[in-house]
């Protein structure tokens, strides 16, 4: 085998089987630590992600229950309204027992009947939005 310059080497045979796989090993070691390095860094990344996604969720989760609260707020103080103005108007207007209450108790199955279906329309918009947000998780 002859060197660069032209001279003979007289390296033995081993020890340049040596030194090739020591290169050999120092190019693995190179490339490992860089995959390990690329795969800690994917890592980190999918994991803020994901808590980027969660508190998104959390937020949007809080917001549409916080607005759950202030309909159902607002409709029942609208239903004690018109209840007692309902009364008012009816005691008014007759003077028998049996007319209020009937009055009344319509009052409140209608006002009932609109609590409910706010509630149940909001209901839906909570887990319409919590599947739309799972999924971009999945994704």
């Amino acid at each position: 085998m002859r060197t660069r310059n032209g001279r003979a080497d007289n390296t033995p045979f081993w020890i340049r089987q040596v030194e090739r796989e020591k290169k050999l090993l120092t190019d693995g070691v190179v490339v490992v630590v860089v995959e390990i390095i690329i795969i800690i860094t994917i890592m980190i990344i999918k994991i803020i992600i994901i808590i980027v996604v969660v508190v998104v969720v959390v937020v949007v989760i809080v917001v549409v229950v916080v607005v759950i609260v202030v309909v159902v707020v607002v409709v029942v103080v609208v239903v004690v309204v018109v209840v007692v103005v309902v009364v008012v108007v009816v005691g008014w207007l007759a003077t028998e027992p049996v007319v209020v209450v009937v009055v009344v108790v319509v009052v409140v199955v209608v006002v009932v009947v609109v609590v409910v279906v706010v509630v149940l329309v909001l209901v839906v918009v909570v887990v319409v939005v919590v599947i739309v947000e799972a999924e971009v998780v999945v994704v």
